[in-house]
């Protein structure tokens, strides 16, 4: 976190510190740090921004697995049906559907081939019921 925010020669200081995302004064102490996250809840999870936009401070950050990190970053592409706003891989994984196909389905539906992503999302869904009462 300090590092990709303050240190320019990093290789990840471009998309975090070269973006303007700072940590908060009050982190500078590790026992204010400690008291606002609370203690690693496991070795797999490490700080995640909530907002990639906004800086690290407490009201901002939350400890994450590596999933829900893939899941948060500003290169995923959301979709939102009914009233869920999920990540492309998160609802290929819902609905038991090969990621790259789906992405397929919804670059597709982008050109003009079909209304909404949603209905990606539906034809997506449909053809893996299909596939699986043959």
């Amino acid at each position: 976190m300090r590092t990709r925010s303050r240190n320019k020669n990093t290789t990840d200081y471009e998309n975090c510190g070269g973006r303007g995302v700072s940590i908060c004064e009050r982190w500078n102490d590790f026992e204010n740090f400690l008291a606002d996250m609370g203690p690693k809840p496991s070795p797999l999870h490490t700080i995640d921004r909530i907002d990639n936009d906004g800086n690290y401070e407490r009201d901002n950050c939350r400890w994450a697995t590596p999933l829900e990190q893939a899941n948060n970053t500003r290169r995923n592409v959301f979709i939102t049906t009914g009233n869920r706003t999920l990540s492309l891989a998160v609802w290929a994984r819902e609905i038991d559907f090969p990621y790259k196909e789906l992405r397929a389905l919804v670059d597709f539906t982008k050109k003009g081939f079909a209304k909404t992503e949603g209905t990606a999302l539906t034809a997506a869904a449909s053809a893996r019921r299909s596939m699986a009462t043959l």
